[in-house]
């Protein structure tokens, strides 16, 4: 046997055998990109989205405008960018939320802040825009400063057959606790549900619809302090505007402060992520369609994670992939500098990478996956080269 053919095996064999413990690095990781502050942008909150041919698609929330900017990063890490926010007032500023696109590759995403609506500490109170091909920024919509429509757009965006976007405000609406609603083609907009303080919480996070035009999102809390009865939600809201609550969370074994976008399976089960709860460092946890609430996997807070934050993504057999906020190590001041994981439909967890703080900190954004398996997701801060964030893509 060749020597490099012998190497690559024991290596296979090694990998094989840290899988069967739950503690395996990924076979392959790799950091496509290091912020660099400036121009470059700096701190990512979003995991980026891939086109065919493997090019990411992604936003940070500043940038040397202080606005942030919308990027492009080629399979080899070069970085383009394609949209700096100059003008928050025409704009749009800080744009927190990921990316979708549409199949003429157009781009369609939100900013948290500016727009032409008044208000909001005089920064405007967010913006729907859309991002062409050849880098022209349309601004479809931007929220009202009486905040009845919605102001603060953090969700990401998800968009129907007929070019319909659907998204979330974190505050305003008829109760000021945040609404869900509809940008049309045309820019015009229809607010479908408002949410109330404390009998569906507040604070919508990320959406996905079903095939029969039911959204399905969280809500992180009931817009106290401290959480009570009501630690955060998963909703369901049918096309005529009624919502019905699947899970209210009570802060204990079950979660707290569920965040980041779900997934569903061929079953359709609904999976999802609570930042804290469980045994005190957040869950992965799962709704059948008939409604029965299950927790897959609780934190310990260890090596196996801390905080499990932002999007899953989810491969045909049903294993699920995340990141969380800290934990894997002693690192990043003895609290650890996240993880990347995998939870099999069983619930055994495997901890496939451990960030070490160089390779970037605090992966909040969760991990999006392409159609040739690759995962994507990004880190908000690091030490030394990595300190404004990285980007990284891994294959399990």
């Amino acid at each position: 046997m060749a020597r490099s053919a012998c190497r690559n095996l024991v290596l296979a064999v090694a990998l094989l055998v840290l899988g069967a413990s739950g503690h395996a690095q990924a076979a392959v990781f790799r950091i496509l990109h290091q912020f660099q502050a400036g121009g470059d942008g700096q701190w990512p909150v979003a995991a980026p989205i891939a086109d065919a041919a493997g090019n990411l698609y992604g936003t940070t929330p500043n940038s040397g405008s202080g606005c942030g900017m919308v990027f492009r990063l080629a399979p080899n890490g070069t970085e383009t960018v394609l949209f700096t926010f100059p003008d928050w007032k025409r704009d749009g500023c800080r744009p927190v939320a990921g990316l979708i696109a549409d199949a003429a590759g157009n781009l369609y995403g939100t900013t948290e802040f500016g727009g032409s609506g008044q208000g909001c500490h005089d920064q405007g109170c967010g913006t729907v825009f859309k991002l062409a091909p050849d880098g022209t920024e349309t601004v479809l919509h931007s929220f009202a400063q009486d905040g009845v429509d919605g102001i603060l757009p953090i969700t990401g965006l998800i968009r129907d057959k007929a070019g319909n976007l659907y998204g979330g405000t974190y505050e305003g609406g008829a109760f000021w606790h945040g609404v869900l609603f509809k940008i049309a083609p045309d820019g015009g907009e229809t607010l479908i549900h408002s949410f109330g303080a404390f009998d569906d919480a507040g604070n919508p996070d990320s959406l996905i619809a079903d095939g029969r035009g039911n959204l399905y999102g969280t809500t992180f809390s009931n817009g106290l302090a401290h959480c009570g009865a009501v630690c955060g939600t998963v909703f369901k809201v049918a096309s005529d505007g009624t919502e019905s609550l699947l899970h209210v969370f009570s802060g204990g074994a079950d979660g707290e402060n569920p965040n980041g976008r779900m997934v569903f399976d061929r079953q359709g089960n609904l999976y999802g992520t609570a930042e804290k709860g469980g045994a005190g460092h957040g869950t992965v946890f799962r709704l059948t369609p008939g409604g029965a609430f299950s927790v897959l996997h609780a934190f310990a807070g260890g090596e196996d994670g801390n905080g499990p934050m932002g999007s899953l993504a989810i491969d045909k057999n049903g294993n699920l992939y995340g990141a969380t906020e800290m934990g894997g190590g002693t690192g990043c001041h003895k609290v650890g500098c996240g993880t990347l994981f995998r939870v099999a439909a069983d619930g055994s967890e495997t901890v496939l990478h451990i960030l070490d703080g160089r390779q970037g900190r605090m992966s909040v954004s969760g991990l999006t996956k392409d159609g040739r398996g690759w995962l994507y997701g990004t880190a908000q801060y690091g030490f030394g080269p990595s300190q404004y964030g990285t980007v990284f893509k891994f294959a399990p």
